[in-house]
């Protein structure tokens, strides 16, 4: 009786420890499923599971808020949803920091299922969402995503009954008053003939109480500034315009989920709006139009259009097609490159070592440039990781809490932020530092930028460019080597014929 006793004494103790540091149970559940993905296995993409070890929590944050949700390279953007989908043990973080359960500094949960609708992977994001978090209780950021999420994969009406269960623990905060205001017109409750009562909002205001106002589709840096909020009830209420649209500009991703998803988006502009939603990760290459298809390789060749079309869906290369490059090798001796290229990156069921002459010979095949870059390749694809085990010094922090809750940058150096990571073995900042400087200018994603050419092909190394190759390099300096290959499939899939 005694023991019971004492035992009993000693979990009262443990829970009133824990409520007096503000952990209720629902919210250490919440903690406990912060590292949850979808992820688990490289096979299907995940990065590994130490990837934040020993990286302060500030950091981290900070370069997941501020990772762009666009960029010019396909793979790049599956770099970013396997990163986000990914399973983690978050009890490996240095946690300098406290996580707070509004949007200054929310959980790695609610941050990754943010940058997941951002990106415009609604569906990925609502499953995440579903499989942790039966009840968000008193996290208003974790809340707030999923009735975002719930809106954008089930509908307003289902969005507005969790709306009316979660609103009344979150007081006068802006968006669940403004989404008890969009609920209250759903049920019918708002007086016919009155305007709606939306708090610091015009746009929403306009949307609903101004029968006149629209916003132009090709108003790209308009769209591209509202909240998710405004956006979805912008789509809702059909106040979007598609007259004379263009898609001149390319939109931000969660614009471009929207717009495959709206009935009333034009017919005409379908084949345009689906290139730029496969660039961007929103549709797979098989819901590619057949001239965007054939676009994609830069040979007539069938053999090697059927191989580029095998990397874009991201399959294996059969071994019968191997067969055929080495059968045609004599008369082109730039298969030998290929086949090679095509082992090192993982694309071949069966690894194949091809003779160092034969793959000199090939390489004689390719133009001065060319050859430069393939080589680029094949050392990013050869190289070792260059992770230190025994750092010279303390890692120093860049990121600091400033006096008003937000996290700041204390330096704009990025190239000495990544080496410092780098040196410390710091993996996941290391990459979040790449994904943070990959060129989203407007130019770079409508493809106007400079890309892998005679004056910046030996400038690799420099993180701000916007190279292919680069960013490749940095990858597999940093070990990681699925996304490395993951990249190289890319570049090789619009390589294949290129030789002179």
């Amino acid at each position: 009786m005694t023991r019971h006793r004492h035992l009993s004494f000693a979990i009262t103790a443990i829970v009133v420890a824990l409520l007096l540091l503000g952990v209720y149970p629902a919210q250490a559940q919440i903690q406990e499923n912060e590292g949850y993905g979808l992820l688990s296995s490289d096979v299907n993409g995940a990065l590994p599971k130490a990837l934040w070890r020993g990286q302060p929590r500030s950091e981290i944050i900070y370069l997941l808020q501020n990772m762009p949700a666009d960029a010019p390279m396909r793979a790049i953007q599956q770099v970013k949803r396997n990163m986000l989908l990914s399973t983690y043990d978050v009890s490996l973080l240095d946690n300098d920091i406290t996580t707070k359960q509004d949007s200054t500094l929310p959980d790695l949960l609610t941050l990754r299922l943010q940058k997941l609708l951002q990106m415009g992977l609604t569906q990925d994001a609502f499953t995440l969402y579903t499989k942790t978090t039966p009840d968000p209780e008193q996290n208003a950021a974790l809340a707030q995503i999923g009735v975002l999420l719930i809106l954008m994969e089930k509908g307003l009406s289902t969005a507005c009954l969790e709306e009316k269960v979660l609103s009344p623990r979150f007081g006068n905060i802006s968006f669940w008053y403004n989404m008890d205001t969009i609920c209250n017109d759903v049920l019918g409750s708002t007086p016919q003939g009155s305007t709606h009562d939306f708090k610091e909002n015009p746009t929403l205001q306009a949307i609903y109480d101004d029968s006149k106002f629209t916003i132009s589709a090709n108003a790209t840096a308009t769209l591209n500034q509202l909240s998710p909020l405004e956006l979805i009830m912008l789509f809702q209420k059909k106040r979007i315009d598609y007259t004379s649209l263009t898609l001149e500009q390319r939109p931000a991703p969660l614009v471009t989920r929207l717009f495959l998803n709206d009935s009333g988006f034009p017919e005409d502009k379908k084949e345009n709006l689906n290139r730029i939603a496969y660039e961007q990760g929103l549709i797979s290459y098989q819901n590619l139009p057949a001239s965007d298809k054939m676009s994609l390789s830069p040979s007539k060749a069938p053999l090697y259009q059927e191989i580029s079309t095998q990397l874009y869906k991201r399959h294996k290369i059969t071994e019968e097609m191997i067969g055929t490059l080495l059968q045609e090798s004599t008369q082109k001796p730039s298969n030998y490159v290929y086949i090679q290229l095509l082992s090192d990156s993982g694309a071949l069921s069966s690894p194949q070592k091809v003779a160092q002459d034969n793959y000199n010979l090939g390489l004689t095949s390719f133009d001065v440039t060319m050859q430069k870059k393939i080589n680029l390749l094949k050392i990013a694809l050869d190289k070792k990781a260059k992770l230190f085990n025994n750092p010279p010094n303390v890692y120093e922090k860049h990121a600091y809490l400033m006096d008003d809750g937000v996290l700041q940058a204390s330096s704009t150096n990025w190239v000495e932020w990544w080496e410092n990571a780098r040196k410390h073995g710091f993996l996941g900042l290391s990459l979040l530092l790449v994904l943070n400087n990959i060129d989203t200018t407007t130019e770079a994603l409508n493809g106007l930028s400079q890309d892998e050419t005679d004056q910046n092909i030996e400038k690799i190394g420099d993180i701000p460019t916007n190279n292919r190759l680069d960013m490749l390099k940095r990858f597999s300096n940093v070990g990681l080597i699925e996304q490395t290959r993951l990249l190289a499939r890319e570049i090789l899939a619009g390589w294949m014929g290129k030789e002179k």
